[in-house]
């Protein structure tokens, strides 16, 4: 037999009935008054039982509940975890990204070899310093330079020791170049230098240096010693230039360098008409 909590109860109720009766039998009132009594109690009795079982009804959607969210809160905490998991995933390409942009950027800038600009640099940059140039009516200047010979050292030394030429030649140039100059590998053994700022005498100046520090250069190792020289043209920009002209003129310049014998610098001078 199922147990219920107010069985207890309903039994004292009922021996409480009849004996009331029985001791007020013969009193109308009394006996109506107790019945009245005792069917408010059964009342009461009865409510309380009705609200005992709403709130274990209560209880137990309120355990579902908290269960429920239990559940869900665990769902959420896995999917935090995945979700800041993937946050770090991304965090991680990313980085991966931009480093892989800086290497591209570096590959796209640089001559690998020896660490000067690249062509592209140094045509981008050429053609933003010109156009500052007109801007500010500041004077700017355009070397550039072939290092004489050089297929000989490659043939007789072979191209490591040709490699090592190239890379001692920037680093020679680089010490003799203003911190707003730019060298820029154009070429096989050809090379470029942005002066900003330089006019004629200033340029001619810089390439001089240049001139005679190459000259004085010593590549050594066990091939022995090797030495070589650069042929340098100058050349300055004009109001009305575009970058490839002012290339041209300076790459016509080191030409004339060139048949003039070599190992020296020469400035561009419009031909006559």
């Amino acid at each position: 037999m199922k147990y219920n909590l107010f069985d207890k109860e309903e039994r004292i109720i009922q021996q409480a009935e009849k004996k009331s009766l029985e001791f007020f039998a013969k009193s109308e009132d009394v006996v109506a008054s107790l019945k009245e009594l005792i069917k408010a109690y059964r009342f009461i009795l009865l409510e309380q039982q009705r609200l005992i079982r709403v709130s274990d009804l209560q209880q137990e959607n309120l355990r579902k509940t908290t269960e429920e969210l239990d559940e869900k809160n665990q769902q959420l905490e896995e999917q935090a975890k995945n979700l800041q998991q993937l946050n770090q995933l991304l965090e991680q390409e990313i980085e991966q990204r931009k480093s892989l942009e800086q290497e591209l950027q570096h590959m796209v800038t640089t001559d690998m070899l020896t660490g000067a600009w690249s062509r592209c640099k140094f045509w981008e940059n050429g053609e933003y310093e010109l156009e500052r140039r007109k801007r500010s009516l500041e004077p700017m200047a355009l070397l550039v330079m072939d290092i004489d010979h050089f297929k000989l050292i490659n043939d007789r030394f072979g191209h490591m020791v040709g490699d090592e030429a190239l890379r001692q030649f920037v680093l020679v140039c680089k010490a003799g170049l203003r911190a707003v100059d730019g060298l820029a590998r154009i070429g096989g053994e050809e090379f470029g230098v942005i002066l900003p700022g330089a006019d004629k005498q200033a340029a001619l100046i810089i390439a001089e240096r240049m001139r005679a520090s190459v000259a004085d250069a010593v590549v050594q190792g066990d091939f022995g010693r090797v030495q070589f020289t650069v042929s340098i043209g100058v050349a300055e920009a004009m109001e009305e230039d575009s970058f490839m002209q002012l290339v041209n003129r300076a790459d016509n310049a080191m030409y004339e360098a060139k048949r003039k014998g070599r190992n020296r610098v020469e400035y561009y001078v419009e031909p006559a008409k």
